[in-house]
């Protein structure tokens, strides 16, 4: 082979060596080194290249020694390409182990990193060399933080929780980790909570077998850990339990002897514990339960007995004794019975009482029999066991009704008091379980019953309601006794009321008819000296007008509050009414048709005359002014027997014969509690200025004092009724004699003492007197008229006195002088004289009386009738005794021609 081809051999496999070692570069990762050695074969390659250019080379002209050189380059070139090409593989095995070594440790990192444990290394002196992720997520420090850092003080407190050193047990851990294979210990968590880690802990060696590290995995154990500590305090609490309770527990063998019993059972056998284990306990306590204990084990299910009754052997005098008991087989993990837990409960105070209570019973019911009341049983649902039959005679349904459930006891309860009823249950649930409540039932007959439950709530188990027991009361007529009493409150403060408004109006009228006296009795001589063509006269009648009509207005005060003085008299009310039909028929107008009813043989009454047409008259205008569209008003009378029925409308009724006067009209009507006031002084209904609210009230204050009572009937719409009784007459008073008084009075002669304290009265009174003749002495007071008497030595034929004054009433003034004087004789004149001459109203027999306000013309008429009575049948008054004198007529009375019948009463 010549050189030349030796030159180009060289040349291909330099190259194909360069080309081999750059394709190694990968495969190594080892770039420098093999560019160096492509660079070498490279360079090598060229430098043959140079050389095949070399003339000598080109021609053959070579040196022998040239020759073998490049046939030992071309021997060195095969080899370095062998040798590239045989180590190629072998860099290529070495990457792929070193692939999958790193492939393995990139696992073994995540599996590390994202395991569910605690995961660290530790250097020889005890400072943390790792810490995977869940480590950090639990004791909340970052692997930058925790690092290098030594593991007591960091994640291991300085102390346990018995307090001692932990730095110590660290030390020897990483001296001698077999030791501490598996270890469980507290450790601390950056924010200070302490959690207890079961470790497992591994020693990493070096070669010659020197610890380099110690592999920790630990566990967090703290749930564990604080259940084994629950554990123990349970199980303390559990043998005390076992020990204190009141409840007898034993414990037993499968064979029934005893492995423990309580405190409780040996208190209950009167023993001490320690006789107990080892021994049998049916040789203890013989009884046939023994075959109910091995049927127990024989089953492995529980038994329990009710009541049983026992005998203990070594204490016959406690007798039979009553045991609940339950027997409770444990069983093993094989499921054979192991012991049998034995609990007792004894009952015998609860089985005698029951049987006491079952011995009662049978008394129970006979006493049931015997009370005034239903005694039952009821329940959630209203149905109710009645002991008795005694729901027929108060009710009349069957007591089978009941019992079948055909009727509910809130069957019979109104609908209006039921839920009263039901609300009273309820609210006892809450409270005390007793309750008393009171309701009204229908019973078969139709008839309301008040009814009075007392019961008493029994509860079960879960204190929800199992029973009810109680007892029914009918107080239907306890009620009803209640409801009078009731009105009869409601009348007696009614009759306070009028009773102060009544002080209050005698007071303002004694005062206010002086002053009206005055007026009246001036005006009335201004007229006598006044000829008709008189321009004073007018002006004068108005005074005398507007005198007459608060005159009217007084009375009526007093009529009301009933403290006028009455001078009653024998009056058959169908000649009052047939005498005021005229005048009753211009008063309520054209459109008012008047209707009269009168009972022929209508029983006479005493009563003022004056009074009871006033009556008539109030009424009807109030009737009038109820029917503003016109209407009928009806006028009715009659005679009545009252009975004790009546006495619930008025506490004071006294039943007997009486005389009805109804006066009804079908205006507008009343409502119930419109009604309730009429009678009240100054109610009014009316607008103002249409009436003074004084006109029923009078109405119910004459009727009173005249010893009758009034009564109203009246709906909304349907019209109104009021019904006056009168009692029957006595035949002690005479009957009403009409006449009138003679027009000129007659002119007098005798001395009169006159003794009145309000000056103006005086002086008018000693005017009138001295011109129709009369000699008068006038004095202030009772002591002025005493000096009087003591100096004047003529006789005096009449003493006219006023009744209410300062020092000395008239009476007593009287009394004074009639025992010296005796034939002098006495005329009272007061405008409200109270009860010095009266009693309830009525004048006292044989006084004279005079009421103010009064005319000139009235006290002439009056003096002159009471002088010319005949002496033997005048009042001789004398202290403490009254004799009897002829009745007074009704020239006593206020002038009547003068009421204004106009203005009329209102409500």
């Amino acid at each position: 082979m010549d050189v030349f081809t030796i030159l180009k051999i060289s040349i291909l496999l330099q190259c194909l060596a360069a080309l081999l070692a750059l394709r190694l570069i990968p495969v190594t990762g080892r770039r420098i080194a093999w560019v160096l050695v492509s660079a070498a074969l490279l360079l090598m390659a060229i430098r043959r290249g140079v050389s095949l250019m070399h003339p000598d080379y080109s021609a053959g002209l070579l040196h022998p020694a040239d020759l073998a050189a490049e046939w030992v380059a071309l021997a060195t070139s095969s080899l370095l390409l062998a040798g590239i090409a045989c180590i190629a593989p072998l860099f290529r095995s070495i990457r792929s182990a070193n692939a999958s070594l790193a492939r393995s440790e990139a696992k073994y990192r995540e599996l590390v990193q994202n395991a569910n444990s605690i995961i660290l290394r530790l250097d020889p002196q005890a400072h943390i060399t790792f810490f995977n992720e869940f480590a950090q997520t639990f004791f909340g420090y970052s692997e930058k933080e925790i690092l290098g850092r030594p593991l007591v003080g960091t994640i291991v407190p300085s102390t346990d929780h018995q307090g001692r050193e932990q730095a110590a047990m660290v030390a020897d851990l990483v001296q001698h980790p077999e030791k501490y294979a598996t270890s469980e210990n507290e450790t601390l968590r950056r924010h200070g909570e302490r959690a207890w880690i079961s470790w497992t802990n591994k020693a990493i060696t070096d070669e010659q077998g020197r610890i380099t590290e110690i592999l920790c995995i630990g566990n967090d154990t703290t749930a564990y850990q604080r259940a084994q500590e629950e554990i123990v305090e349970q199980s303390w609490l559990l043998e005390a339990f076992y020990q204190h309770t009141i409840t007898p527990l034993v414990i037993l063998d499968r064979n029934f002897n005893y492995i423990r019993v309580n405190q409780a059972y040996a208190r209950a056998c009167q023993r001490d514990i320690a006789e107990f284990p080892g021994k049998n306990h049916f040789a203890l306590y013989p009884s046939e339960a023994q075959a109910i204990f091995a049927h127990t084990v024989a089953t492995k299910t529980p038994y329990q007995a009710f009541a049983r009754p026992f005998t203990f052997p070594d204490h016959p005098e406690w007798g039979v004794t009553y045991w609940d008991w339950t027997l409770v087989p444990i069983v093993d993990r094989k499921g054979e019975v192991e012991f049998l837990v034995l609990s007792l409960r004894n009952v015998t105070s609860r089985q005698r009482a029951a049987e006491a209570l079952r011995e009662s019973e049978e008394n129970y019911r006979l006493l049931v029999g015997n009370i005034p009341a239903l005694v039952f049983k009821g329940y959630g649902d209203w149905t109710v066991d009645f002991l008795d039959r005694k729901i027929e005679d108060l009710a009349g349904y069957p007591k089978e009704d009941f019992d079948s459930r055909v009727l509910k006891w809130s069957d019979l309860i109104l609908p209006q008091d039921f839920p009263m009823a039901q609300k009273m249950v309820t609210e006892a649930l809450k409270g005390n379980k007793s309750y008393d409540r009171e309701y009204r039932i229908k019973a078969r007959d139709g008839r309301i019953l008040w009814i009075q439950e007392r019961s008493q709530i029994i509860s079960d188990a879960a204190g929800d309601l199992a029973y009810i027991s109680g007892v029914f009361y009918d107080i239907s007529r306890s009620k009803e006794t209640e409801e009078a009493l009731r009105q009869s409150e409601e009348q007696l403060l009614q009759a306070q009321k009028m009773e102060a408004v009544g002080r209050l109006a005698g007071g303002v009228a004694h005062d206010f008819n002086n002053l009206l006296t005055g007026i009246i009795g001036y005006a009335d001589l201004l007229l006598t000296g006044l000829s008709p063509q008189d321009p004073l006269r007018p002006g004068v009648e108005e005074i005398k007008k507007a005198g007459d009509r608060a005159a009217s207005l007084t009375r009526q005060l007093l009529a009301f509050s009933r403290k006028q003085i009455l001078q009653p008299k024998k009056l058959n009310l169908n000649t009052v009414v047939r005498d005021m039909e005229m005048l009753l028929q211009r008063l309520i107008g054209e459109d008012i048709y008047l209707v009269t009813d009168l009972e022929a043989g209508l029983g006479l009454v005493e009563a003022d005359p004056s009074q009871i047409e006033q009556v008539i008259i109030n009424l009807a205008v109030n009737a009038r002014d109820a029917m503003p569209l016109g209407g009928k008003l009806s006028i009715e009378t009659s005679n009545v027997e009252m009975d004790e029925a009546y006495g619930y409308r008025d506490v004071n009724f006294q039943p007997g014969p009486y005389v009805m006067l109804a006066v009804s009209d079908n205006g507008l009507g009343m409502d119930e509690e419109t009604q309730t006031h009429i009678f009240e002084p100054f109610f009014t209904t009316k607008g103002s200025n249409q009436g003074t609210g004084l006109g029923l009230s009078t109405v119910y204050g004459i009727v009173k004092q005249s010893g009758g009572y009034i009564w109203v009937y009246s709906e909304p719409k349907w019209g109104t009724t009021f019904k006056i009784y009168l009692p029957l007459a006595t035949p002690a008073l005479e009957a009403e004699k009409s006449g009138a008084e003679v027009d000129r009075p007659p002119q007098g002669w005798e001395t009169v003492l006159l003794v009145e304290d309000e000056e103006v009265v005086r002086h008018l009174v000693f005017a009138a007197l001295q011109q129709n003749g009369y000699q008068v002495l006038m004095a202030g007071n009772p002591e002025e008229a005493l000096a009087i008497c003591e100096k004047f030595d003529k006789p005096i034929h009449l003493l006219l006195t006023d009744v209410v004054m300062p020092g000395m009433s008239g009476r007593q003034l009287a009394e004074h002088l009639t025992a010296r004087f005796p034939e002098m004789r006495v005329l009272y004149m007061s405008g409200y004289p109270e009860n010095a001459i009266s009693h309830h109203g009525v004048l006292d027999p044989g006084i004279d009386f005079l009421a103010k306000p009064f005319s000139p013309h009235v006290l002439i008429h009056r003096v002159r009738k009471v002088l010319d009575r005949p002496a033997m049948a005048s009042a001789v008054i004398s202290p403490g005794v009254k004799k009897p004198s002829p009745q007074v007529d009704d020239s006593t009375a206020p002038e009547k021609p003068k009421k204004d019948w106009g203005e009329g009463p209102d409500f």
